[in-house]
């Protein structure tokens, strides 16, 4: 899908899109983030090269209810990135800090050996005493049975 941008930023945002290209960005990556900032600056009137305190307070908003903060962590990071670009062709810009990381609470399972054994047995169909397709009414939404795991 190509690129659409509208504001005046246009030419340094696509000069930032070239250079990020370059250093092995994929370009699903980089418009996404390239596009939000070019709505940023269409729907603000930005006619200038400009960025303060102010126009950074608006963007860290959540942009709706279903940005999760490392969207907003990762979105708030391609701007900082391409402010200090536009800094250093010469353009006075206010660069604000980077959020805080914050690790996500997801915990990982684990597998344990056996469990792997009966997964890749399953896999390559080597045997079929769990699954959806032997009658086994304790598979149930396409999970493996807790006894099978134990």
């Amino acid at each position: 899908m190509p690129l659409r941008l509208r504001s005046k930023a246009l030419e340094l945002l696509i000069k930032y899109r070239d250079i990020k290209l370059a250093s092995g960005v994929k370009d699903v990556s980089i418009d996404r983030y390239i596009s939000y900032m070019d709505d940023f600056f269409y729907d603000n009137n930005i006619d200038k090269i400009i960025y303060t305190k102010e126009l950074h307070s608006i963007w860290v908003k959540e942009r709706n209810d279903l940005e999760g903060y490392y969207v907003r962590y990762i979105r708030n990071n391609y701007l900082i990135e391409f402010l200090s670009f536009v800094k250093s062709l010469g353009y006075d810009v206010y660069i604000p800090r980077r959020f805080p990381y914050k690790a996500s609470n997801f915990v990982a399972y684990i597998y344990k050996d056996e469990e792997l054994v009966i997964f890749e047995e399953l896999i390559q169909g080597k045997t079929m005493q769990y699954g959806p397709n032997t009658g086994d009414p304790a598979f149930k939404n396409g999970t493996v049975p807790s006894a099978a795991r134990e």
